[in-house]
This record gives C-alpha cells, sequence and structure tokens, in this order.
C-alpha cells in the first residue's frame, strides 16, 4: 500500500510539474489545441502519450544510473561540457520563469484583490518558503493537494463545455 501512495506521489508531481510548467493558464491548450479542430484532440491525447512515455524513460534512465537530480542527468545525457552548459540554461529559464510568477501574483492581487502589488509577491513567497524548504517532500505533498484539485477543475470544465454536445466526440472518433 505504501508503495502505491508513493508511486501516486511522484505521479501528482509530474503532472503538476507538466501542467504548472507549461499549461498554467489553459490559454495555451485552447490557442494551440482549438486551433486544429477535431484533429486538435488527436494532438492532446498525442502529446498526454508522449509525457507519459518521455517521463516513464527519465524515471527508468534515472533509476537505473541513481541519478538524483537533473543536473546530474543533464550531465549523464549530454556529457559533462554540455551537461554544465544545459543546467545553466536551465537556472536561468527557472530564473525568469519565477520572476514571472511572482509578477503575475503581484498583478493578481492588484487587479482583482485591490491589494499592493508587493503583497502579492510577498505572500507567494511566504508561502512557497515551506514547501521549499522541505524539499521533495515539500513538492510531494504540495502536489498532493493541487493535482487532484486540477483534475476536479478539468473534468468540471470538460462536463461544462461538451455536455449535451455528442456530435463533437462523434466528430472525433468516427
Amino acid at each position: 500500500m505504501k508503495q502505491w501512495i508513493s508511486i501516486l506521489l511522484v505521479a501528482a508531481t509530474y503532472i503538476g510539474t507538466v501542467v504548472g510548467a507549461g499549461l498554467a493558464t489553459g490559454k495555451e491548450i485552447v490557442t494551440f489545441f482549438s486551433h486544429f479542430g477535431s484533429a486538435g484532440a488527436l494532438a492532446i491525447i498525442c502529446s498526454c502519450l508522449l509525457f507519459i512515455l518521455f517521463g516513464t524513460k527519465i524515471m527508468i534512465i534515472s533509476a537505473r544510473m541513481q541519478l538524483y537530480s537533473y543536473k546530474e542527468f543533464n550531465e549523464y545525457l549530454f556529457g559533462r561540457k554540455w551537461g554544465k552548459w544545459l543546467n545553466v540554461t536551465i537556472f536561468i529559464i527557472v530564473v525568469s520563469v519565477t520572476s514571472v510568477m511572482l509578477s503575475g501574483a503581484g498583478a493578481l492581487f492588484h487587479e482583482q484583490l485591490g491589494l499592493p502589488f508587493q503583497a502579492g509577491i510577498l505572500l507567494t513567497l511566504l508561502l512557497c518558503y515551506p514547501v521549499v524548504m522541505n524539499g521533495l517532500k515539500g513538492l510531494f505533498a504540495i502536489n498532493a493537494y493541487i493535482v487532484p484539485l486540477i483534475i476536479l477543475f478539468s473534468l468540471f470544465v470538460f462536463v461544462f463545455i461538451f455536455d449535451g454536445k455528442p456530435q463533437l466526440f462523434e466528430s472525433i472518433l468516427f
């Protein structure tokens, strides 16, 4: 039973990372996939399968080679020189994305709640601090709550959008 809980925590963290990193607003999905109509649904399925395939491969390689960080993984996969270059690039991207996310939190607080921009940034940092300080355990814990909420919300939106419109599915499947 404990092994299943660990598997679910890793899966939730992977889903949370993929959704949080690339599909934060959902607008990306609408902009990219819905542009292609029914074929967009097939593209979503293909994307999901590729995320599963590559995610599984990465985890298998990491487990076999006993790699415990993306830095070790990159150096193993691309060699020492290119791995270090890629790690620096990833670091720059993470810092940039973090600043954009904090800016978004500040803007949300200012526009929606009428609170100061800096208050949104500060509250976000304070809420993230315990998660970050607990490392992987904190990441697992927060994703154990967030990912089920994302799935429930997605199902709610799915039912709301497609309720009473089975012709969309017929055009995809038949």
